[in-house]
């Protein structure tokens, strides 16, 4: 069973090390200043890291930059679970990404609302 929570500062090594395995990058965010926001969201198994999410949020919504899940645990549930996490703390949410993924946020309710070149935009409301 997969528990999803908030991460905080000591899972900063975890958060990095997932969010690198799965290639993808934070460049546009601090995910120190993430952390103390409680912007980021870890799922574990066992206590042992599976996935993670992270935002940005302001007053009207909340942007989800990442959401990374250990290659071997892909398919199993793990990144659906962290969104529905996501949009229990903040919704409406919104996702920018790329063709090959807006499949994956579809089948989590969210409705494409843009696409700028190659880069999707969806928003969740609830």
């Amino acid at each position: 069973m997969v528990t999803v929570r908030v991460a905080t500062e000591p899972d900063r090594v975890a958060v990095r090390r997932l969010v690198d395995g799965a290639a993808l990058s934070l460049a546009e965010v601090s995910l120190p200043t993430r952390l103390v926001a409680g912007d980021v969201l870890l799922a574990t198994q066992r206590k042992h890291p599976q996935g993670t999410l992270v935002a940005t949020r302001d007053p009207q919504e909340t942007h989800i930059v990442a959401v990374a899940v250990r290659r071997r645990r892909r398919g199993h549930g793990i990144g659906s679970a962290l969104v529905e996490e996501a949009a229990t703390r903040w919704a409406p949410l919104r996702a920018t990404c790329a063709a090959a993924v807006v499949a994956f946020w579809r089948a989590n309710g969210f409705q494409l609302t843009g696409v700028d070149g190659d880069r999707h935009t969806l928003r969740r409301d609830a």
